[in-house]
């Protein structure tokens, strides 16, 4: 006989009301909150990089982006080579932030695995195209006017290419896993731009309401130019490592972790609409 049907159905039920909700669950909602936010937060630079760029770029005007103060001369009067291989760049990169965003949508994995296979096609040969040309660009920069080799954006660019290759390789192997954890690191290494921009336009809003106006901007883009994708990657193998084998502990650590992070990206990305974006739209 079943003993559990001698308990009381609202003893069932009060029971299952104040059980703490699981660590693994707790995890789990809090990749997800983490997740919303940064989507969010993407759409919005995709909505600023349609508004600014495109026109621009679709219609020639490639003089109208050094209007951008983030960005030193993107556009090179004599310099053609260049110029195409910003112009690819900045049309890719609101196809890749969207696609990338899509992509990790569980949904869309489950019941439209087409439309996920092919989504992530177009975002890998887009991650793959975008951070060749960057690394085109410094090539290029580099022989016109000298630089040091390899920079932040260098390094990035290598990631992209490793955990885009990485991904692409685990999935026709059939290596669903593997495929997960890889895709997840290009997906990181991929937003390096635009942590980049999160970071340095809360640094200057937060040093302008300590000091009365911006400070140490310049020394801060320095450090946070390599933190921008080195920070967060770190964040998701201790995620990764943490969902595989932590501990109870760990994993409520790891989910308080990923809610704090969730609530300074969105911090951010506000900061970021206000300095860089909304001017510019």
């Amino acid at each position: 006989m079943n003993t559990s049907m001698n308990v009381p159905m609202n003893a069932t039920m009060q029971t299952a009301t104040n059980a703490p909700v699981e660590p693994s669950r707790a995890l789990n909602r809090a990749a997800s909150i983490w997740y919303l936010v940064t989507a969010a937060g993407m759409w919005l630079f995709v909505y600023y990089i349609v508004g600014f760029y495109y026109a621009p770029t679709l219609t020639g005007d490639f003089g109208a982006w050094n209007a951008n103060p983030m960005l030193p001369n993107p556009y090179l009067p004599d310099n053609t080579p260049w110029n195409l291989m910003f112009a690819a760049h900045v049309l890719l990169a609101a196809v890749l932030t969207l696609g990338g965003t899509i992509q990790l949508v569980p949904h869309l994995r489950r019941h439209a695995l087409r439309l996920h296979r092919w989504n992530g096609r177009v975002f890998m040969i887009s991650a793959l195209a975008m951070a060749g040309g960057g690394l085109g660009m410094n090539i290029l920069r580099l022989i016109d006017d000298g630089g040091r080799w390899p920079s932040a954006v260098d390094i990035n660019g290598l990631l992209i290419l490793i955990c885009v290759g990485a991904a692409w390789t685990s999935a026709r192997r059939g290596h669903v896993e593997a495929h997960r954890k890889w895709a997840l690191r290009a997906f990181i290494v991929v937003s390096g731009v635009w942590f980049l921009r999160l970071g340095v336009s809360t640094w200057i809003i937060g040093s302008a309401w300590v000091n009365g106006e911006p400070r140490f901007v310049d020394e801060f883009f320095e450090i946070w130019k390599w933190g921008s994708f080195l920070l967060p990657l770190a964040v998701l193998e201790l995620y990764l490592r943490t969902q595989d084998n932590g501990s109870r502990l760990a994993r409520v650590l790891m989910a308080a972790l990923l809610v704090v992070c969730a609530v300074v990206t969105a911090i951010a990305v506000f900061a970021a609409y206000r300095v860089f974006w909304a001017p510019l739209l």
